[in-house]
């Protein structure tokens, strides 16, 4: 400081910053998934059982979803931070046993070891505290956490797995939506099974769901009685596994949602069902389909590539169209007494 004023902020490093963006490129740095879901949980806060416990278990698959592909940089974090600890507690403890204590009156081994322990450990934690709370200190960790990356692709051992991941996070993506949109339909048609007439009555939802076609055997499995077992019944015959058969259903049952027609036409979540149909089906290979149905500059017969910034904003679209639901559904929960 000079003149009682705050010195200007060091410029940021051009290379480090150059450094940082092709990590971010290739590998998803995030430290969980609650960040990523603030605004579902803020949504879907008041929404009653049995849906409450259908937005948990979103919440968790999401979460579990991000802790996975996010291990390389969570490993990369935890060597860095790990090898600075060995090096600032390596120096303090040498520091340690260079000072005798003897003005402290300590003669007995034991005692002045577990003392000099004691002074390193101390010292080490402060040292690192400032390390990582410093201009200069965060610059440091960020570099050695992005050279650690980088080098791992370029040697080999992450090479092949980092696009992998990301393809699976767009498996584990689309799979918790699908998961809610269905245990959700199931909930509600359970408790409302008058909706299928609604569902009979609009044409799309009607190929989508097919009652006329019911086995005499299932019927039969649920006692000829699926007055609360309606919603069941239904997905027996229609998983809602693809995009159609959910927007069908939900735009028929919630016509007038704006919030539900808009999250379910949102062009991005129409995108990650066709990634995730290539991942499954295709072995994540580019085909004809896939470039008909998305605008791709990949050439057919490559490997689909799909960049960090890109999961994240699949993870963001299925969380709205989620919370859509839930919400909708909750709302007519309150409006309709069983």
């Amino acid at each position: 400081m000079q003149d009682g004023k705050q010195d200007l902020p060091e410029k940021d490093d051009p290379d480090l910053i150059a450094l940082a963006s092709r990590v971010c490129g290739i590998f998803f740095v995030e430290p969980g998934g609650a960040d990523l879901l603030l605004d579902f949980v803020t949504r879907t806060r008041e929404v009653k059982r049995p849906f409450n416990e259908i937005s948990a278990a979103f919440q968790s698959n999401i979460e579990g979803l991000v802790s996975t592909i996010s291990l390389p940089y969570l490993l990369a974090n935890a060597a860095t931070m790990n090898v600075h600890h060995q090096r600032i507690g390596a120096a303090e403890r040498i520091r340690a046993t260079a000072n005798t204590l003897e003005h402290e009156g300590v003669e007995d081994p034991v005692a002045l070891e577990s003392k000099r322990d004691s002074i390193a450990r101390e010292i080490t934690k402060r040292r690192i505290n400032e390390l990582i709370n410093s201009r200069q200190g965060k610059s440091i960790v960020v570099r050695d956490i992005c050279t650690f990356l980088e080098r791992s692709v370029k040697d080999g051992p992450l090479s092949d797995s980092a696009n992998e991941l990301i393809l699976q996070g767009l498996v584990l993506c689309w799979g918790a939506f699908e998961v809610l949109s269905r245990d959700t339909f199931v909930a509600l048609l359970n408790l409302y099974p008058r909706l299928t007439e609604v569902l009979l009555k609009d044409p799309a939802a009607k190929r989508r769901i097919e009652l006329a076609k019911l086995p005499i055997e299932i019927l039969a499995e649920h006692g000829f009685d699926v007055s609360g077992k309606m919603g069941t019944l239904l997905a027996e015959q229609q998983d809602l596994s693809d995009l159609y058969s959910i927007k069908a259903v939900y735009e028929a049952l919630f016509s007038q949602d704006t919030n539900v027609q808009h999250a379910l036409a949102a062009e991005d979540l129409r995108i990650l069902s066709q990634r995730r149909n290539a991942v499954v089906h295709r072995r994540g290979r580019i085909d004809a389909l896939y470039k008909k149905n998305v605008h791709c500059e990949q050439v057919v017969g490559e490997k689909l590539r799909v960049s960090p910034d890109e999961l994240k904003q699949h993870i963001k679209t299925a969380a709205i169209g989620a919370s859509a639901l839930l919400v909708a559904v909750d709302e007519f929960v309150k409006s309709s007494p069983i």
